[in-house]
């Protein structure tokens, strides 16, 4: 087998502390700690979730049948499509079932 020789690393260890030249010295600014944030914790020690601001989300379906069916028509990479799909199917499956009720009825 191969010798291989040693790998020297190529990671070089800084000093922790760094001088700064005195050209730079007048232009630094302190930096102000980050502040501390109070967590509220329950009983057991965990944190408690609250919400925040509330927002209103409003979903709007189409209501008539052929908007529906334009929209499923549209790109297969866009979401409504997907949606207008299903509630076509959805739909479908309801007329179906509510014409078996009926034969039976009869």
């Amino acid at each position: 087998m191969p010798v291989t020789p040693e790998i020297k690393p190529s990671i070089q260890e800084r000093p922790k502390e760094f001088n700064v030249p005195k050209e730079l010295q007048s232009e630094l600014k302190a930096l102000e700690a980050t502040p501390q944030i109070k967590i509220q914790t329950d009983k057991e020690g965990q944190p408690v979730i609250t919400p925040q601001d509330s927002q209103s989300v409003k979903i709007q379906l189409p209501s008539d049948e052929k908007s529906l069916w334009q929209i499923a028509k549209r790109s297969i990479n866009d979401a409504i499509t997907w949606l207008a799909r299903f509630l076509i199917r959805k739909k479908d499956k309801e007329e179906k079932g509510e014409a078996l009720l009926q034969a039976g009825e009869d």
